[in-house]
């Protein structure tokens, strides 16, 4: 006796849940280690695109504190110039702060407005002139706001701060060489006072694009593994200058975000595509899943509960976002993760930073060196001097 031939739907719907089973299976429930851990952030747009603070949060189940201090654009140097400058970025529902202590005053969770004072809650150099006023920093644009820190923020102690530069200076040899120095003398220093756990978030290759998908800048550092080693090799010099000045529990973390995004362009380049926004070069939702996913494995050196970050309903990750995209431009963000891709950025994340899983396409420290010397570098380390 013939069985009848099952009808199209019907083939699909077995085709999906046996897919789903099939990644359920292999997908390890993982415990949350993170309870009780304070993680600050100082950085660019790499990391305020998509909220990418909060997004880490939520993967822990809120149980971490996070705090930051951002700017779109700039360097490890500048930063430390100018501050935060989220204010015209983070004014937004999301981010509107419930309090009764100023009820003439509508205040937005921006940030801390420099990083000594996210780091120690103070900064009694933020007045003196000493930073440049580019009518972003909160502080200086919000006197309520700086008001409602002064009363209310006090600086926990910090396990983690993440960091990164401008996704283009490590891997340039007269451009690092400011940061090297700021990291010795200022950076150091700091981090050694708070006994916090520096992470460089190793960012990715990209080629730029103008909005419209056409590669019209394409990649300001040569080939995508060639961008890729070239910032990968800049941040271990990062790690190694700055591990000098600090004792071993205090280690510099390598994030090899880009190591990820670079398996993945090895694989399949059309995901890779995915991890960007339209100017192919800030991360899109899937992006900033990646990120935040290497981030989370590299400082517990475990994958964040499945319960969390594998299910059908990722976009309640970015719940309480404070902006997604940007850019103040009239684009439509972009999709979140499906459970079929998570699961892909998840297992990519967990090859390259719990097993060790290096690209192919990855170019050697040796080579990238002798790259660097046919071009005319002089003084990769040379920290002498101050900024």
């Amino acid at each position: 006796m013939l069985l009848p031939k099952p009808s199209g739907w019907a083939v699909r719907l077995l085709g999906v849940l046996i897919t789903t089973a099939l990644l359920l299976r292999f997908t390890p429930h993982v415990e949350n280690p993170a309870r009780g851990y304070n993680i600050g952030f100082v950085g660019n747009s790499i990391l305020f695109f998509n909220d990418l603070p909060r997004v880490l949060e939520a993967m822990t189940g809120n149980v971490i504190y996070q705090n930051s201090c951002l700017h779109g654009s700039l360097n490890l140097l500048s930063i430390l110039q100018r501050g935060n400058g989220m204010y015209n970025k983070w004014r937004t529902p999301n981010a509107k702060i419930r309090q009764k202590k100023y009820p003439n005053a509508t205040l937005y969770d921006y940030g801390l407005c420099s990083f000594p004072q996210l780091l120690f809650g103070y900064d009694a150099n933020l007045f003196s002139g000493a930073y440049v006023d580019d009518g972003r920093n909160p502080c200086f644009q919000d006197p309520d706001y700086l008001a409602y820190l002064n009363d209310t923020y006090t600086a926990p102690e910090w396990d983690f701060v993440i960091i990164n530069d401008q996704t283009t200076y490590p891997g340039v040899y007269y451009k690092r060489n400011s940061c090297l120095l700021a990291l010795k003398n200022v950076y150091a220093s700091m981090l050694l006072e708070t006994k916090s756990r520096p992470v460089f978030l190793v960012t990715h290759g990209y080629n730029k694009t103008d909005f419209g998908g056409n590669n019209n800048t394409g990649s300001p550092l040569g080939s995508i593994p060639e961008f890729t080693s070239r910032i990968y090799h800049g941040y271990e010099i990062y790690a190694k200058i700055l591990s000098t000045y600090l004792p071993p529990d205090q280690e510099p973390l390598l994030a090899p975000v880009g190591l990820v995004y670079l398996l993945i362009w090895e694989k399949n380049f059309a995901f890779w595509e995915k991890l960007f926004y339209y100017d192919g070069f800030h991360p899109s939702p899937h992006g900033t899943y990646l990120i935040a996913l290497t981030l989370y494995a590299t400082m517990f050196q475990k994958m964040p509960s499945t319960d969390f970050v594998l299910h059908d309903n990722l976009e309640e990750l970015w719940s309480r976002a404070r902006r997604m995209q940007g850019y103040d431009v009239d684009y439509p963000n972009l999709p979140f993760p499906t459970f079929e891709e998570a699961y892909y950025i998840y297992q990519a994340v967990r090859r390259v930073v719990l097993l060790g899983q290096l690209p192919s396409t990855l170019i050697d420290a040796q080579t990238i060196e002798e790259m660097e010397i046919d071009a005319g570098y002089q003084g990769w380390y040379n920290t002498d001097g101050d900024i």
